[in-house]
């Protein structure tokens, strides 16, 4: 299945305001589809679930709660939350450039995949650069859009590409003059009153997904920032974004979809170097509300991916519009 016709799928899956049923009962139908989604593709997994900033709770199934776990993807939220705060303090703009080689790209656009980077060149050197947690590989991957030359993408449209995450983390070097870590682990992370670091295993692709953290973190990390109580979550047509399809747009490390009283945002990750690491997450808020973190040990497809959605969704609401 292509990314796109993925998001198109997710949003049939975005709920809207249902009839409210007792938190019980929701925790326990979402701890049910979790297993059976497990079981299904044999997996080991974890999953955090909170709810309106209160009560969290961590349901663990063969993989520990108070372990950090392989974000991939959902690392950009922090690189994106990070420069988001930057701007906010007036120390970079969403004008600002990066120039490789011929041409220049800007924060705004590198934040919403809209550069017209492409072709994706981190997806071959990501495997030489795994278990070498030292340093972030972003000056790299610049290095690999010079020896390209030219880019296959168009300016201004949606092209999922980590290469514009790489920049990012560059940007946030360049205006701050201090490493990207240190940098957004105080912007992104303190603020939302959670930890992070740098895989052991994916460290190398930190700002695009190198970051590891315990599901419980991550759910607290994406609640306050996208949950609506914060201008990122409440106003995200304010900020960077870009159409994807009609009604859904990707804007600050994560796609999302406005509602009439509150929106929905969401990102799945996944690290697939077969017989050495093979991982998987996903993070949502649905309408400044729930939170979830799920993250579990394999590589599925986005058939997979889709299903948990779809199991957690009709566990929370009830329904699947």
């Amino acid at each position: 299945m292509s990314l796109l016709r993925f998001i198109l799928l997710f949003v049939c899956s975005a709920p809207a305001v249902v009839a409210q049923s007792e938190q019980p009962a929701r925790l326990a139908r979402i701890e049910a589809a979790f297993d059976r989604w497990l079981a299904i593709h044999q997996l080991n997994g974890v999953l955090a679930v909170r709810r309106a900033h209160r009560d969290l709770t961590v349901v663990e199934r063969g993989k520990a709660g108070d372990t950090p776990v392989e974000l991939a993807s959902l690392s950009k939220a922090i690189s994106a939350v990070c420069a988001s705060e930057l701007v906010r303090a007036g120390r970079l703009s969403w004008g600002d450039t990066w120039t490789v080689g011929d041409d220049v790209f800007r924060l705004g656009d590198l934040i919403t995949h809209s550069a017209g980077l492409g072709p994706d060149g981190t997806q071959i050197a990501m495997g030489s650069w795994l278990d070498q947690p030292d340093a972030h590989r972003s000056a790299d991957v610049a290095g690999l859009i010079t020896q390209r030359g030219g880019n296959a993408a168009t300016s201004g449209t949606f092209s999922y590409n980590n290469e514009n995450y790489a920049l990012i983390a560059l940007l946030i070097e360049d205006a701050t003059g201090r490493d990207y870590e240190s940098v957004c682990r105080e912007a992104a992370l303190e603020p939302a009153g959670v930890s992070g670091a740098p895989s052991q295993r994916s460290g190398a692709f930190l700002p695009w997904g190198g970051w590891a953290m315990t599901v419980a973190d991550y759910t607290r990390f994406h609640g306050h920032w996208f949950g609506g109580e914060d201008p990122t979550g409440r106003s995200p047509l304010d900020g960077p974004h870009v159409a994807v399809q009609e009604g859904i747009y990707y804007g600050l490390g994560s796609f999302f979809r406005v509602g009439n009283d509150a929106n929905n945002f969401w990102h799945f990750g996944a690290l697939c170097f077969p017989g050495r690491l093979e991982v998987g997450s996903f993070a949502v808020t649905w309408r400044g509300d729930w939170s979830v973190t799920a993250a579990y040990d394999g590589c599925v497809d986005w058939d997979a991916m889709f299903a948990l959605d779809q199991a957690l969704a009709v566990a929370v609401f009830g329904v699947l519009e």
